[in-house]
């Protein structure tokens, strides 16, 4: 690993000292950065470097946004967290990050992942395998480019620690696992794209759907300066993408009902415009958010 740069974006301040003891010696010839508190306090880089990023920072610029502006200063991402949301991570994969860890104490794990994103691939943990599943699970795979077979891997991948295990299971090379990661990694980017919030939309489901908000539409049509039947659009097209986005809690005869509640009660029960910026809120930790620099 001569000549690898690691940089850790995280604000525990004990990160550090964790750093040095434990994962420093696992990739021996990496030069092992300060531990930042935000992406903008990374520096710029011209060779190899692998910043571990966490995917929930108390920086304004977080999740997807963190990951695009370390791309652009020359890093390759790899994400880290403890509590972050399936979305929130698949956006941040979707933004170009190549792989996500669960924020535990293991460090040969960790420095195989970073070996292998420095390497140019992509890494594909357990954690990540479960969440990409969970996204995937009820799309047609061939309208996403996915073989016949990557489900299956991904599905190994989620219980296997090693892509040389699930190698094994499959009887297949090392390159072909890899080629299955690769397109599952297209596959979550191409869904997450489909039904990404827009800014002004995400703005939108932060007002609405923050505890400390208001789900007054007079109110926030005339703050956000639109009519009122453009701001009932608005809420009507974040509904719709959070029913395209979980396609799981429909009914199963395609109506846009909730299935748990129909299964249990009989009941049909919608989920009101209101409703979905309140669960994008949650799922995108959006109350979360600090306001982004200008």
């Amino acid at each position: 690993m001569s000549g690898l740069t690691v940089a850790f974006v995280d604000d525990n301040a004990m990160l550090r000292v964790l750093l040095d003891d434990r994962l420093k010696p696992l990739l021996p010839g990496a030069t092992i950065e300060p531990t930042y508190p935000g992406v903008r306090d990374v520096p710029a880089i011209d060779g190899p470097g692998v910043a571990l990023c966490d995917v929930q920072l108390g920086d304004p610029l977080s999740g997807g946004a963190a990951v695009q502006h370390l791309i652009a200063k020359g890093w390759r991402v790899l994400l880290f967290s403890t509590h972050a949301r399936r979305r929130q991570v698949l956006e941040a994969i979707a933004a170009g990050a190549r792989g996500y860890l669960e924020s535990r104490p293991d460090f040969p794990a960790m420095a195989d992942a970073i070996t292998v994103v420095a390497d140019g691939r992509l890494h594909m943990s357990q954690a990540l395998a479960k969440r990409c599943f969970a996204e995937l699970r009820h799309r047609h795979p061939e309208d996403f480019g996915l073989w016949s077979g990557d489900m299956a891997v991904l599905r190994s991948l989620m219980l296997r620690p090693s892509a040389e295990q699930v190698a094994a299971d499959h009887r297949l090379g090392a390159a072909a696992v890899q080629q299955s990661v690769n397109r599952v990694f297209a596959a979550v980017r191409l869904s997450v794209g489909q039904t990404a919030l827009t800014p002004a939309e995400r703005r939108l489901a932060k007002l609405v759907g923050c505890p400390d908000s208001t789900s007054n539409g007079a109110a926030v049509a005339e703050r956000l300066n639109v009519t009122q039947d453009a701001h009932n659009a608005n809420l009507a097209r974040i509904r719709d993408k959070y029913l395209r986005s979980h396609p799981e809690l429909l009914a199963e005869d395609g109506r846009e009902v909730l299935r748990d509640e129909l299964e249990r009660s009989g009941r049909a029960v919608k989920i009101t415009p209101v409703e979905a910026a309140q669960r994008w809120a949650e799922e995108l930790g959006l109350c979360r958010e600090r306001p982004r620099p200008d």
